[in-house]
């Protein structure tokens, strides 16, 4: 005879990590990207963090329209997979190739995101890029359970939240 006690979890020997979830919506459809890293390289996901947090407050009703993210650093770096160069004009320096000048942001960009990190962002059946909604943090310990993660930002990346406020508003 075995006796088995329901509701123990046995055998949870995991890997504790981290998922990172963003949350879209695209009129009233929501869905939902997620990035699960392991818990020695959540010092390389804060930069996505961000990025996520200022795709967030750029468009804090949604998008509408035509709006977009194009001229947002973060967002290039970590969910776009075409650069609108022509968005940064109003950083590029007088007498600057174009050439120089794809590179010099390609350089920006790959030095936000040198592990190459990514999520894909949703579009609607039309090809619309649905809103970013909201993000959240949890951590997964050894035995499968998970806690929510609070995520404070230091002076640094909330100057950068707030750019990202102004810019694309």
């Amino acid at each position: 005879m075995e006796l088995i006690i329901e509701g123990i979890k046995l055998n949870r020997n995991r890997n504790p990590h981290y998922i990172l979830t963003i949350d879209f919506m695209n009129g009233s459809t929501s869905s939902s990207s997620t990035l699960k890293v392991d818990e020695k390289e959540i010092e390389d996901l804060k930069p996505l963090i961000l990025a996520a947090a200022c795709c967030c407050v750029a468009y804090p009703n949604g998008r509408a329209g035509y709006d977009n993210y194009d001229g947002l650093l973060e967002y290039d770096a970590f969910f776009s997979s075409y650069i609108n160069f022509r968005a940064y004009n109003n950083i590029r320096i007088e007498g600057q190739s174009d050439k120089e000048f794809e590179n010099f942001i390609n350089d920006k960009l790959e030095e936000m995101n040198p592990d190459g990190y990514s999520i894909d962002h949703p579009n609607d059946s039309y090809g619309s890029q649905s809103s970013f909604e909201s993000y959240s943090l949890k951590y997964v310990d050894r035995n499968g359970d998970s806690s929510k993660v609070k995520i404070k930002f230091n002076e640094e990346d909330n100057k950068r939240i707030q750019f990202a406020k102004k810019h694309l508003i």
